[in-house]
């Protein structure tokens, strides 16, 4: 006899369902999910384009990639058992492509109010969630803010935090003056120039534009040439090399000309996975920007009419072509009010001095989140960690005059306590290394410690064996930190200097000086060594004639 478990299981196994386990954290996402990831966008009090966009006094963070349907479906398990304020839209269950171009993003919605849980096939979690209108990704936000509690929709998970929306549903409730991002807000929609900045901005070169006139590009792609979209004739998962007349990897997920038989992607879906175009990004590092889906932000659309008719936003999607995606335009969409499934939304747009209005639904309409930075010393990249990758940053800075990335590179005077002079020299890179590098070594407590010396290549406390073996290794061939470069802000090549450094603080731990050799006898050893790794090593090894 067949039971009803065995029934429901293979059901499941028909569908290829994947239910997101409840109280999964969205930034770390098990399996193949991808996780809710950031790129921080410095240079605070940049000046605006030519269109008056892209000024932002501060530094913030920015969603590496739109939210993903993955993510979103871990968002209802956790607040949408009841789905008081229809997080859920019916249109999210559709097939990612048809061939009307209302492909869903396939979450689909099980069980009965007061019990609803939520899955998704797994060749759509690292697509963008599309089908949400600017009530639920504000709520999205608030509840990233609150750290991603399970409970009932309501304050302190879905109705306070960055937006006190307090059950606002209708496009009246959701246009309120009232709703606007809140102080101390940790995650957010992006403002208008937030938004503009992360995609259009060039941090690194000033007046890098084509026309050399300004520091913005027109399309999210660091370009002024319009993208292309590879999918439209020959497709291959594995191409970048794009024709030269459009600039190397200036690609989009977009409508371009004529009919696509098998989505805009020639995968059988309408969008791409959020970190495709991984050679296509902004000048930040944002990916999608341009196509895939257009982006929600904070901001009120037309606000020099009486009443401004909904949000701003931006991007263009896989359901228009490439003039959207232009830094001159944009488009304003009402916010939508859930009960309202079947009836379209107003839609307008701007890039020319003429008002347009359409009919529009959600399925073109995605996610990005921003994130307010607080900036920790030392972690020039923003990544989180003080590692051998900002040593590396901070030796290229000092190296070469350039800064490699945008960050905070000015960290002491003197080499020995914290605060900036104004210079970007050895002194913020001994700051670095000795006291702010976190490595695995723990106190008595259990707590990390902070510091080390030059040597320690594997940042465990410690300059020993294990430092000069990974040095041998890469003798001649690595290049950073981690490979046994010490002296990065001298050259990028792992050579007797390197050694020589490494000898000085040879027996240190965590910034004392124990037990080193004598200079000669380490020298001896290091090739020695060096000699057994690499079978004859290098000729800079052999002794030097006095």
């Amino acid at each position: 006899m067949i039971s009803k478990r065995m029934v429901a299981v293979v059901i499941a196994m028909d569908l290829c369902l994947t239910v997101p386990a409840i109280g999964e954290d969205v930034f770390a996402m098990s399996g193949d999910s991808l996780s809710l990831e950031f790129v921080p966008i410095l240079n605070p009090g940049n000046a605006a384009d030519t269109t008056g966009r892209g000024s932002v006094a501060y530094s913030y963070a920015i969603g590496t990639y739109e939210v993903t349907t993955a993510q979103y479906t871990q968002f209802l398990n956790a607040v949408a058992v009841t789905d008081t304020y229809l997080l859920y839209n019916s249109y999210m269950s559709g097939p990612g492509y048809d061939v009307e171009g209302f492909g869903g993003c396939e979450i689909v919605q099980s069980g009965s109010d007061g019990n609803y849980s939520y899955s998704v096939t797994p060749d759509r979690a690292n697509r963008p969630v599309n089908y949400v209108g600017w009530g639920d990704a504000a709520r999205f936000v608030n509840w990233l803010h609150n750290d991603q509690p399970t409970g009932l929709q309501g304050a302190g998970t879905t109705e306070t935090g960055a937006y006190n929306l307090n059950g606002a549903v209708t496009n009246a409730e959701l246009m309120d003056v009232s709703i606007t991002r809140q102080a101390g807000a940790k995650y957010m929609l992006p403002s208008e120039d937030e938004w503009y900045k992360a995609a259009y901005h060039d941090p690194v070169s000033p007046g890098a534009d084509a026309n050399g006139t300004d520091d913005y590009w027109i399309y999210p792609t660091g370009s002024d040439r319009y993208p292309v979209n590879p999918s439209y004739g020959v497709w291959d998962l594995n191409a970048r090399d794009l024709d030269a007349e459009y600039g190397p990897y200036n690609a989009a997920t977009f409508m371009g000309q004529g009919y696509y038989p098998d989505g805009r992607t020639g995968d059988g879906h309408w969008t791409s996975e959020v970190d495709f175009w991984d050679l296509s990004e902004s000048p930040y590092g944002t990916l999608n920007q341009g196509g895939n889906l257009a982006e929600w932000t904070e901001d009120a659309g037309f606000t020099d009419l009486p009443v401004s008719p909904g949000r701003v936003i931006r991007g263009g999607s896989y359901d228009i072509g490439y003039q959207e995606m232009r830094s001159d335009h944009y488009e304003v969409l009402t916010p939508w009010d859930p009960g309202d499934e079947d009836e379209n939304p107003i839609w307008l747009w701007a890039g020319d001095p003429d008002i347009y209005l359409g009919s529009y639904d959600y399925r073109s309409t995605g996610i990005r989140v921003a994130r307010a930075r607080v900036p920790v010393p030392g972690d020039v990249n923003d990544d989180g960690e003080i590692n051998g990758k900002d040593i590396d940053l901070m030796a290229e800075y000092i190296r070469t005059g350039i800064a490699p990335t945008a960050g905070n590179y000015d960290l002491s005077a003197n080499g020995t306590t914290g605060g900036a002079d104004g210079d970007i020299d050895l002194d913020d890179l001994d700051y670095l290394v000795r006291y702010l590098v976190e490595t695995t070594a723990v106190d008595g407590d259990g707590n990390p410690i902070f510091g080390t010396q030059y040597g320690d290549f594997n940042l465990d406390g410690e300059i020993e064996l294990a430092d000069l073996t990974r040095l041998g290794t890469y003798y001649g061939v690595g290049s950073t930190w981690a490979e046994g470069n010490a002296n990065g802000y001298l050259d990028l090549d792992i050579e007797l200097g390197d050694l020589t450094t490494l000898g000085t603080y040879y027996g240190a731990s965590n910034g004392g000086v124990d037990a080193i050799p004598e200079p000669m006898t380490f020298l001896l050893m290091g090739c020695g060594a060096i000699g057994l790794l690499r079978r004859g090593g290098s000729k800079n090894c052999r002794r030097r004639r006095a």
